[in-house]
């Protein structure tokens, strides 16, 4: 007991608020451009060692870059690109089918209420900015 008291006074900064401060970092560093950065190698070596011997590989590719864009839809993109964050593109969903920039844009200004719902006034000003 007397450990963790004397760890909490010199450290004086909140145990949630050094979880939460090392799991924002790792989110930033870590998960957004370590790992998917190391997916990268990882899907490259095993591609050649693969295609060396023949045999089908697999693609980590799309999940490498589901990191890196922080699991947004990549036909979602250019919303952030454009100041949408994250948090609201990550609420849109678009049909499977639906491709070309467009078609997204033309589909996203003609579900603006559907989409509105979702998010919230500051979310919805950034997206109006974005789209019309």
């Amino acid at each position: 007991m007397n450990n963790t008291i004397t760890m909490l006074k010199k450290n004086k900064k909140d145990p949630l608020d050094r979880a939460i401060d090392y799991m924002l970092k790792f989110q930033r560093t870590d998960a957004n451009f370590e790992i998917p950065k190391l997916l990268a190698i990882v899907d490259s070596i095993q591609k050649y060692v693969f295609s060396q011997s023949k045999m089908k590989c697999g693609d980590y590719s799309v999940f490498a870059s589901l990191l890196e864009n922080e699991q947004v839809d990549e036909r979602l993109q250019f919303l952030i690109d454009y100041g949408v964050p994250c948090s609201a593109v990550k609420k849109v969903k678009l049909p499977e089918e639906l491709t070309g920039y467009p078609n997204i844009i033309q589909y996203l200004k003609d579900n603006i209420s559907q989409i509105s719902s979702k998010l919230i006034p500051y979310e919805m000003k950034l997206m109006n900015e974005a789209l019309f």
